[in-house]
C-alpha cells in the first residue's frame, strides 16, 4: 500500500534486530556497520529511468515528448503513444500508423458505439483509441494503479483526464 522500496523494509527490519544486540557493544557496532552496507548495496542506482514499486511489480519508466515507456522487472512492457494525426505526421514514424489501426481495430469492426470497457486498460492506448473514435463513455479497469497512474500523469494524449473516462482497479 506505501509504494515504497525493499530497501525501506529491509533498513526497518535491521533496526528491529539492532534492538536486540543493545546490551553488547561491538556486536552493536557490528550490526550498525553492516545495516549501513546492506543499505548502501540495496540502493546503488541501477540505471537512469524512475522507479516505482508498485504493489505488485518494480516499474521502471521514461518519459519523452512523444511517448511514455515502461518496464517492469527491468524488461519493456508497454508504451504509451500520440498516435493522434497531427502527432503521426509530426514524428514520421512509420510504425505509429500501424499502431493506430491496432487499437482502433475494434471500433473498424463494431463502428456502432457508445461506451467502451475496457479491461487491463494499462497506461491509456486502448483508452486514448476509444476516445479519438468518438466514445461517449469509457470505463477503464487494470490491475496494478502504478501503471494507470502512470497513464494518467505522462500519457502524451491524457486519455485518463477526459470527462468521459472513468477509472477502477
Amino acid at each position: 500500500y506505501l509504494w515504497s522500496p525493499p530497501a525501506l523494509w529491509f533498513l526497518v527490519c535491521c533496526l528491529v534486530l539492532l534492538l536486540f544486540q543493545a546490551n553488547n557493544k561491538k556486536a552493536l557496532l557490528a550490526g550498525a556497520v553492516a545495516t549501513i552496507l546492506s543499505m548502501l548495496i540495496l540502493l546503488w542506482p541501477m540505471g537512469l529511468e524512475k522507479r516505482i514499486y508498485s504493489p505488485y511489480q518494480l516499474i521502471q519508466y521514461t518519459v519523452s515528448e512523444k511517448n511514455l515507456e515502461i518496464s517492469a522487472a527491468g524488461l519493456f512492457y508497454l508504451r504509451g503513444i500520440d498516435l493522434r494525426e497531427d502527432s503521426i505526421k509530426k514524428y514520421n514514424n512509420p510504425y505509429f500508423p500501424i499502431m493506430k489501426r491496432y487499437y482502433e481495430l475494434p471500433y473498424d469492426v463494431h463502428p456502432a458505439f457508445k461506451s467502451v470497457l475496457i479491461v487491463g486498460s494499462g497506461a491509456g492506448n486502448d483508452v486514448a483509441a476509444a476516445l479519438r473514435r468518438g466514445a461517449e463513455s469509457v470505463d477503464a479497469i487494470d490491475i496494478d494503479p502504478a501503471i494507470m497512474e502512470l497513464g494518467r500523469r505522462h500519457h502524451p494524449e491524457q486519455p485518463y483526464l477526459d470527462s468521459r473516462v472513468t477509472t477502477g482497479v
